[in-house]
């Protein structure tokens, strides 16, 4: 056996024989006929899954490029960023997976490695993506002049950007080093990591980010709450519809001005909401990631838990866009573009009628 990229001495061919046993035992072939429901159930919960982030990610997209304030407004482009990452998961990654719970893998080794590593690549993307705008709202309720940063004609590219090439940084090496070459049965895509590997991916693209947003989730909670007391003893009162406008990203980069406090605590509440669902649902598969490679062939794992808590971490791609569909200023260019087709057409309506009366 040999591990791409290195000579792979440390580990004897009874451990690997012993991986790949256990490897067989949580991934039953699907000509098993008492598997054979579990693979159908799972095909048909992801195109449902796929239709429905399309059209939902779509609409907070359409939604946060439709006005001109929301279209400049640092925390909604990454808004954007992110349904933009849930799309690309959903198109490059799940679509293969319902292709593999109905058939054989066909699509030869080099693409198997490539949708693993997607598969990896992309909710850590998401991932990066929501510790930045955590930390976007942070800076923004410490008051930070980002109308003085030098970069500040550059900032867009970079808050696009930078969860991109981070999560190609941390992941890629890892699934280049630690990736384990082992026998692949017939009709069927297998990538293995080494102990190394499999915890650190686990560590990196999960347990650590966990860490930084409830920190930084926390100092936004507090933050806002003084923000809050702020307006209060200045004779301002915060309305359920002035608390998630947006962050007046023009108003840093224009004029140069603070934004205020009310626009400052602006989308902390579907923030934080966003913050606990990405991570509690995605928190069982990564601790079966953590745990499964310290115990080997010692632990024998359901496939149809596996198959569950797969999903359920998933499922953040459809759920997540609802979320941001309850933002109020996503709601306003909602009723403004329901508005505007209304009435144009009842302008055409009334061209018709004017012109069957002449």
């Amino acid at each position: 056996m040999t591990m791409e990229g290195k000579e792979f001495e440390n580990i004897s061919m009874e451990e690997l024989l012993a991986l790949y046993k256990n490897w067989t035992v949580t991934n039953p072939s699907k000509d098993s006929i008492m598997h054979t429901d579990i693979w159908m159930q799972s095909a048909t919960y992801g195109i449902i899954l796929i239709i429905w982030s399309i059209v939902f990610n779509s609409m907070v997209i359409f939604l946060c490029l439709y006005s001109r304030i929301t279209r400049h407004d640092s925390f909604y482009i990454q808004v954007v960023n992110m349904s933009a990452s849930n799309m690309m998961l959903s198109i490059l990654v799940t679509t293969f997976v319902v292709y593999y719970d109905l058939y054989y893998w066909s699509l030869g080794d080099l693409f198997c490695k490539i949708w693993i590593v997607m598969d990896i690549l992309l909710p850590f993307v998401t991932t990066c993506i929501i510790c930045q705008m955590n930390l976007d709202k942070v800076v923004q309720l410490f008051r930070y002049r980002i109308s003085n940063m030098p970069f500040k004609c550059c900032m867009i590219p970079a808050i696009v950007l930078t969860p991109w090439l981070s999560s190609i940084t941390a992941v890629v090496p890892i699934w280049i080093e630690e990736a384990v070459t082992m026998p692949t049965p017939t009709g069927q895509c297998v990538i293995s990591l080494s102990t190394f590997g499999a915890i650190t991916t686990a560590i990196i693209t999960y347990f650590i980010p966990l860490l930084i947003i409830i920190t930084l989730t926390l100092a936004i909670l507090i933050n806002s709450m003084k923000a809050r007391d702020d307006n209060v003893r200045n004779g301002h009162i915060l309305t359920t519809s002035n608390v998630n406008t947006p962050s007046t990203f023009t108003s840093y980069t224009d004029s140069g001005r603070f934004p205020s406090s009310t626009s400052k605590v602006g989308g902390i509440a579907p923030l934080c909401i966003v913050n606990f669902l990405f991570f509690a649902l995605w928190f069982p598969y990564h601790c079966i990631g953590l745990v499964l490679p310290l115990c080997s062939e010692l632990c024998v794992t359901d496939p149809f838990v596996i198959n569950v808590v797969a999903w359920l971490g998933s499922s953040t791609v459809g759920v997540t866009p609802l979320v941001w569909l309850m933002d109020s200023a996503l709601k306003r260019n909602f009723k403004k573009c329901i508005f505007r087709i209304f009435r144009q057409g009842s302008r055409h309506a009334y061209s018709m009628a004017e012109n069957t009366t002449l």
